[in-house]
């Protein structure tokens, strides 16, 4: 669904944690591009893993 929350489980942000995150977000599907709300250095090392990963990784601003 696009722009609804599909699920609301943590991962760390560690090499291991990534992992977690991309398999458990293809459960839901084929996972072609992500958003990764802007968290200082979490956030651009996620983005940096996905990028690698061939995922497209777009950071996004909170909403307040």
């Amino acid at each position: 669904m696009l722009g609804s929350a599909l699920d609301g489980r943590s991962f760390p942000a560690t090499a291991a944690g990534y992992r977690r995150l991309r398999h458990g977000a293809r459960s839901f599907g084929v996972l072609r591009r992500a958003g990764v709300e802007c968290t200082g250095s979490y956030g651009a090392a996620l983005t940096r893993h996905l990028r690698t990963e061939g995922i497209e990784a777009t950071e996004a601003n909170q909403t307040r």
